[in-house]
């Protein structure tokens, strides 16, 4: 199955397509389907459940608007409380200890930091590269130490 799907990232332009081609093959054929499903499938369910933690966070994060011609769907969702926020692992925080909390806070903290080295080293690279194509300005070594700059900054 390996080399079909090699096969397919060979013969296709960008990752979209290939995407795109593999999917359609595995619509029509139950054994490469059942090749790419069988060990996702765990990850795609935690995925599923993730998101659906997120849009509750979402729903009782955002406050509700009142204002006429406002988003009355966000009212009628927000029922619920900040009482009803998913800690990360699941645990809604009217009934979070203090080291429930210590450790969302931990993860949300290490989530916000990693997100803005990501952004910081992208906007480096951005900087270096100008008009150009990264790969004709830079090379894994340079995109490396500019990484390792950007993670001994944040820390």
């Amino acid at each position: 199955m390996q080399e079909r799907i090699q096969h397919i990232v060979d013969e296709s332009a960008d990752v979209t397509e290939a995407s795109r081609r593999l999917e359609e093959e595995a619509r029509h054929c139950r054994e490469l389907y059942d090749y790419l499903t069988g060990p996702a499938l765990p990850r795609l369910c935690y995925a599923a459940v993730s998101q659906t933690y997120r849009d509750n966070r979402q729903k009782v994060w955002t406050a509700p608007n009142y204002t006429k011609g406002g988003n009355g769907h966000r009212v009628a969702s927000h029922a619920q409380t900040l009482l009803d926020f998913p800690l990360p692992g699941g645990k809604r925080l009217r009934d979070a200890t203090s080291q429930d909390l210590q450790e969302a806070a931990e993860f949300y903290s290490k989530q916000a930091a990693d997100m803005s080295a990501k952004s910081a080293w992208l906007t480096r690279v951005a900087e270096r590269v100008g008009g150009n194509k990264v790969v004709d300005v830079m090379d894994a070594d340079d995109l490396d130490k500019l990484r390792r700059q950007e993670e001994a900054k944040a820390a």
